[in-house]
């Protein structure tokens, strides 16, 4: 196996707060590669987890917002960024009351969970801002959530099959796999973060089309 010793540059979608995404964006950045954070967030309300990554490489979007995620692929373009590769960690997970759930509700966990994640593949490709060679890596949630939490069980079921779905009209070349994280975020040098790094750098094989469970 051989492990790369490329730089890359990696766009990060869900980096907020203290989660996945930002020790996966911190841990790539401290390692020397060129990361690109997209979160809801501001980022002035972030923890010093961040603070590593140059402010514009960062990147204030919503998924809910759908022209927000189009604009972030505007801005890598007009940086000339080719990225080698989409981690997806972005997560709507809002607690409703079974008897209270409206389409609303579904609307937005599916626009943010599903909808949105393809669309920025779809953007990515369209405009030459990712390298066909590329890779990416999608969360899964495997959590057993109680029936207030439906929207996310229900959107998260989809992402597998809307990925492979999408993936008939994307490059031949371009690899992706789904990712199961532990239950628990482990802050600080947590297996997650490792784990990414070592699927991007080849140091662990790159499972394409395969899911990994941690």
């Amino acid at each position: 196996m051989k492990v790369s010793t490329k730089r890359l540059s990696v766009l990060v979608v869900g980096a907020s707060g203290g989660g996945y995404g930002a020790g996966i964006a911190n841990l790539l950045e401290t390692k020397g590669h060129v990361v690109y954070s997209m979160q809801r967030r501001p980022r002035f309300k972030q923890c010093d987890q961040n603070s590593a990554i140059p402010s514009d490489h960062w990147f204030e979007a919503d998924l809910n917002v759908p022209a927000q995620t189009l604009g972030v692929v505007q801005k890598l373009v007009r940086q000339e960024v080719r990225l080698d590769a989409v981690i997806h960690t972005a997560l709507e997970s809002t607690a409703v009351e079974i008897e209270l759930l409206n389409s609303f509700d579904l609307a937005r966990a599916f626009q943010v969970n599903v909808i949105e994640p393809m669309m920025l593949m779809q953007y990515l490709f369209e405009f030459n801002a990712i390298k066909p060679a590329g890779r990416g890596i999608f969360f899964l949630d495997s959590r057993k959530l109680d029936f207030e939490y439906m929207g996310t069980l229900v959107s998260k079921a989809c992402v597998q099959p809307a990925v492979t779905a999408f993936s008939q009209v994307w490059p031949s070349t371009f690899e992706h796999m789904f990712l199961v994280p532990p239950n628990e975020i482990i802050r600080g040098g947590d297996v997650l973060s490792e784990t990414v790094l070592k699927l991007l750098t080849g140091d662990m094989t790159f499972p394409r089309l395969q899911t990994l469970t941690l």
